[in-house]
């Protein structure tokens, strides 16, 4: 489940900063990081929405 979004459409981010921060079913905390370094054009899921697959999009990056 999605626990926080840091990121916003616009933001620069570098290579690894947390876009976003999911909680587990064991209720352990983890970042989804940029892959790269750009601009965030969307942040696709929402505080609340359950991911239910390892690996699904979490937001759309213009490469730098």
């Amino acid at each position: 489940m999605l626990a926080d979004d840091l990121a916003k459409s616009g933001d620069d981010v570098r290579e690894g900063t947390p876009l976003v921060y999911v909680k587990t079913q064991t209720g352990r905390g983890v970042a989804a990081r940029a892959p790269d370094d750009g601009k965030v054009v969307e942040v696709l899921v929402r505080p609340g929405t359950v991911i239910r697959e390892l690996g699904t999009v979490v937001a759309r990056l213009d490469p730098k």
